[in-house]
């Protein structure tokens, strides 16, 4: 892009928000259990509801963080691999977010109201930045930071991207199912309400 850009993205697949939050316990361990074979239940459905969502990566996630794996059911084995981890959280996340994708333009509009409220100019769409965004999400299932897999900040992916811009910022969000709560949940970080509102951003994806 030839033209320069003051950007904010938020890199959150909001009906991933959950999975996010619960794989990013990958920084403590990947501990796993061999498990046996599989139930009457799906392949992922841990929480057996009869169904595979966000919430199995959650449950998944939290056994992981205390330690417990072995209390899951046997098909909690969601990739397949005849062990239960973070991993298989972080594949059913992953599934999830590809299956549903983002509220994009509920975002935006509850972005904005609080922009409106800040006395300060709405932010535009921009579809590259959308792109840019998913794949941090992505990247944050397994490394829940500002940081990259590779080490490198988050404003390494812009260059990535080919985008060319003067100022930008990155918000994190993790453990909602809404867009409506990632933005509350923005709001109540001093430092994410700080990038919403700031007058100098023109851009959002």
């Amino acid at each position: 892009m030839s033209i320069k850009h003051r950007i904010l993205y938020a890199a959150v697949s909001v009906l991933c928000t959950v999975g996010l939050f619960a794989a990013s316990v990958t920084t403590m361990n990947v501990n796993s259990y061999a498990v046996s074979s599989s139930t009457q239940y799906k392949s992922g459905d841990a929480n057996h509801d009869g169904k595979v969502d966000i919430r199995d990566a959650a449950c998944i996630a939290i056994h992981c963080a205390k330690g417990d794996i072995g209390l899951l059911p046997s098909n909690a084995d969601y990739n397949s691999d005849s062990k239960v981890n973070i991993r298989d959280a972080a594949a059913i996340a992953i599934h999830c977010a590809k299956a549903h994708g983002a509220d994009v333009s509920g975002m935006l509009e509850l972005v904005n109201k609080e922009r409106a409220k800040a006395g300060v100019a709405p932010l535009k769409i921009n579809g590259t930045l959308n792109k840019l965004a998913n794949e941090r999400a992505y990247e944050s299932i397994y490394n829940f930071s500002h940081k990259r897999l590779s080490g490198d900040g988050f404003s390494a992916i812009l260059d990535e991207y080919g985008i060319d811009y003067s100022y930008c910022g990155e918000n994190l969000a993790a453990g909602n199912l809404s867009a409506a709560a990632t933005v509350k949940q923005f709001v109540n970080s001093p430092e994410h309400y700080k990038n919403m509102i700031d007058p100098d951003f023109t851009e959002i994806g």
